[in-house]
């Protein structure tokens, strides 16, 4: 399992994807530092779609604005978006 922070946005992001082995999970934690994640900015909302298998969003102080990271990405997940656990107990 890998955590990573806001380097992986500096980083080639494909190839660490591609470096993943069956069972391995990229978190990509901590987007505000971005100030595109604010938006409702389809394209980065893609950007980051393109990333990821499943959407998951666990956090609940934000959950209700129009971001790109939050509302906006949840679209292109249409059957593989889920509420995390801190989410789903609110």
């Amino acid at each position: 399992m890998f955590y990573l922070t806001g380097s992986f946005w500096r980083k080639n992001k494909k190839l660490l994807l591609s470096q993943l082995k069956p069972g391995e999970v990229i978190l990509m934690e901590n987007l505000s530092f971005i100030p595109r994640r604010k938006l409702a900015d389809e394209n980065f909302a893609k950007e980051l779609a393109s990333l990821a298998d499943y959407y998951v969003n666990d956090a609940f102080a934000t959950s209700h604005r129009e971001h790109a990271s939050t509302a906006t990405i949840a679209k292109f997940f249409p059957k593989k978006k889920f509420f995390g656990l801190l989410l789903q107990m609110k």
